[in-house]
C-alpha cells in the first residue's frame, strides 16, 4: 500500500486492511515500534478541489473525531464515537525503508466522550500521526502523514479505526 500524504483540511480516513498483516501489539517506543499494530490510513478527499498545503508552511493545529466503522447506509452518521484514543504527534523527518525518522513527540491528546481531539499549535511542517485506542477494546489503531500549516484547522478529520 503506497503513503499517501494527507493534503486536504478535511480528512476521512477509510481503512480496509487484512487482519493478517497486521501485529495486535501496541508501540512502545519510537525505534522500529512506533508503527507496530497500526494499520496506514488513507484520506478520501470527497471534494476533489483542496489546494495543496504551502510550501513554507505556518505553524497551525487540528482537529477532528475518531469512529469505529459504521453501519448502514450512511455509515458516518452511524459509526460510534471513541473514547480514550490516544492521538500521538511526532516531526516527520524521512522514512528509513519502511519505518519513520521522526523526531521528539510534539504533542499528544486523548479523544473526549463524543470522540474529540484538538491539537495545540504546532510548528509548520510534515508530521506522523497515531490514532491508538486503548488495548482491551475492539479496535486497532492507525497512523496517517500530513503537513501542519495555518489553514489545517478549518476543517474536521474523520479518522476510522478498523476493527482488531
Amino acid at each position: 500500500m503506497q503513503l499517501h500524504r494527507i493534503t486536504r483540511l478535511t480528512l476521512i480516513a477509510a481503512v480496509a486492511i487484512a487482519a493478517s498483516g497486521c501485529a495486535e501489539s501496541e508501540p512502545t517506543d519510537i525505534q522500529g515500534t512506533l508503527l507496530r499494530g497500526l494499520s496506514e490510513s488513507q484520506s478520501n478527499d470527497t471534494t476533489g478541489t483542496v489546494p495543496p498545503p504551502p510550501t513554507n508552511p505556518t505553524p497551525g493545529s487540528f482537529k477532528g473525531y475518531v469512529l469505529g466503522p459504521g453501519t448502514g447506509p450512511d455509515t458516518m452518521a452511524t459509526a460510534p464515537r471513541l473514547e480514550g484514543v490516544t492521538v500521538a504527534v511526532y516531526p516527520l523527518e524521512g522514512w528509513n525503508g519502511g519505518e519513520p525518522d521522526v523526531g521528539e513527540l510534539a504533542a499528544t491528546m486523548i479523544t473526549n466522550a463524543n470522540g474529540e481531539f484538538q491539537s495545540p499549535t504546532l510548528e509548520g511542517g510534515e508530521y506522523l500521526i497515531t490514532f491508538v485506542p486503548p488495548a482491551a477494546g475492539i479496535y486497532r489503531g492507525v497512523y496517517v502523514t500530513t503537513t501542519i500549516h495555518a489553514g489545517s484547522s478549518s476543517g474536521n478529520w474523520w479518522v476510522v479505526l478498523p476493527r482488531k
